[in-house]
């Protein structure tokens, strides 16, 4: 039985353990996947709350008197120097590009030009204010653009600097998509990441607006130019947890605009990573969610959250992804833990079983003994009670009472057999009396008659 009570015991711990873990494990699946989830749609309205923020950023530049003042008396200084016979571009580039006291990439400090054109009179006028926007909201650039398609004004002053939107240079390309976005549709406009030559190829978006006079009527656009930068800091946000993470934003094609600790050399680092992927259809088609994908660089299981985001028409993916292991890494811990607990838990049973256990065999083994006792001598004098006050010890003193009747009750047996033995004797005695004296008195009667005989004869 002690044998039997540790076998059933491990089984039951074991079981209690595995179930115990297979429980924690799925609810730290559970927790996990919503904490993916959650880390995506806070990234997600970080990337609307600067959206937004772009907006208003907008919205508060065409509105001003600034810009609509520098529209027109810049736009004014273009038409002026046409007019003197001069290409605009070749010109203002010359002053504020080609013979600017400043190296590419600071060009923007250059407040004044001394080359006597009305252009370069008001220039310094509204510069440091645009500037300031510039460097204060990370904007790369900020352009104001004319109804011909003129680039009246660029602040970080790069080739599209006085060039026409429609020109070989910008046709097509993101700044002339959201100039005429904006003028078109009269309101703010966004352009997809996609590679800009000015700027040295490098990706950039651009948001615009129409820029209005007092009468209400447009006399050009405002755009701003974003880079990638910002949005990588997003995806790159100490989002809390410990473990690595990787971070994409996906364009409309699901190739990869840009991305957030993916290390060089990987297969997620390339373009179309995700294009045809069921992750790619699922962003597209169930717009968020969560799944444990595969990594098919390394083969291990991923924890993917994605959501998709239109902004101004331009649709944007986020996909955001943690490596299994590491985000269950906390579960190891958990299953040692619950091993522990299971190991320390059996070995208590264990000897409270045997323990337990002893205390209900010992008292039957020796009621069996005294038993198989009994059944050999039939002596109804044994005893195999015990002094126990738990339920074997009961049924072992009833037993006990049991062989006390017994005994009692064959005693009086015997009593009684011994009793009928003697009153048996006594009754043979009388008979024996009473046969002697019936043989007495017929003899008494045979004499008596032979006497009678006697006498009539």
């Amino acid at each position: 039985m002690p044998a039997l009570f540790a076998i059933l015991t491990t089984i039951s711990v074991v079981s209690v353990g595995m179930l115990s873990y297979m429980e924690i494990s799925r609810s730290m699946e559970r927790d996990v996947l919503a904490k993916v989830g959650a880390t995506e749609e806070a990234l997600g309205n970080t990337f609307e709350s600067t959206f937004a923020r772009i907006r208003a950023d907008l919205k508060v530049m065409a509105e001003s008197n600034i810009s609509q003042d520098a529209i027109v008396r810049l736009g004014a200084g273009f038409e002026n120097i046409a007019k003197e016979g001069k290409d605009p571009k070749a010109f203002l580039q010359k002053s504020y590009i080609t013979d600017s006291a400043y190296p590419k990439g600071e060009r923007h400090r250059a407040d004044e030009v001394d080359d006597g054109s009305y252009y370069s009179k008001f220039h310094p006028k509204y510069h440091s204010w645009f500037r300031n926007i510039m460097e204060e909201y990370g904007y790369y650039d900020i352009f104001l653009v004319d109804l011909n398609g003129n680039v009246v004004y660029s602040v970080f002053k790069e080739d599209d600097f006085a060039a026409n939107i429609n020109g070989p240079l910008l046709r097509g390309s993101g700044l002339t998509q959201a100039v005429n976005k904006a003028t078109e549709a009269d309101g703010i406009s966004m352009t997809d990441f996609e590679p800009y030559a000015p700027s040295a190829g490098a990706l950039a978006a651009f948001s615009g607006i129409p820029v209005k006079d007092k009468f209400g009527s447009i006399i050009g656009a405002l755009v701003v130019q974003l880079l990638p930068a910002p949005f990588v800091a997003i995806l790159d946000t100490d989002t809390g947890f410990n473990f690595p993470s990787q971070g994409f934003i996906l364009g409309s094609d699901q190739k990869i605009r840009f991305s957030a600790g993916v290390e060089q050399g990987a297969a997620s680092a390339q373009a179309d990573y995700f294009i045809g992927s069921d992750l790619a259809r699922a962003a597209m088609n169930k717009g968020r969610g969560v799944e444990i994908t595969v990594n098919p660089d390394a083969g291990e299981d991923m924890i993917t959250a994605f959501g998709k985001h239109i902004e101004n028409g331009i649709e944007m993916m986020i996909v955001w992804q943690v490596r299994y292991d590491d985000a269950m890494e906390a579960l190891s811990s958990v299953r040692n833990q619950v091993a522990l607990v299971s190991a320390l838990t059996l070995i208590v049973m264990t000897v409270l079983g045997f323990l337990i256990a002893r205390s209900i065999s010992r008292p039957l083994q020796d009621l069996q003994s005294g038993l198989q006792r009994f059944v050999k001598s039939g002596d109804l004098s044994i005893r195999v009670g015990t002094d126990a006050g738990d339920e074997v010890g009961q049924s072992t003193r009833a037993v006990d009472e049991i062989l006390e009747m017994t005994q009692r009750s064959m005693a009086r047996i015997k009593e009684g057999n011994d009793l009928s033995g003697e009153a048996a004797e006594k009754m043979m005695s009388a008979a024996k009396v009473m046969s002697a004296n019936a043989e007495t008195q017929s003899s008494s009667v045979e004499e008596l008659s032979s006497s009678v005989e006697e006498t009539e004869s």
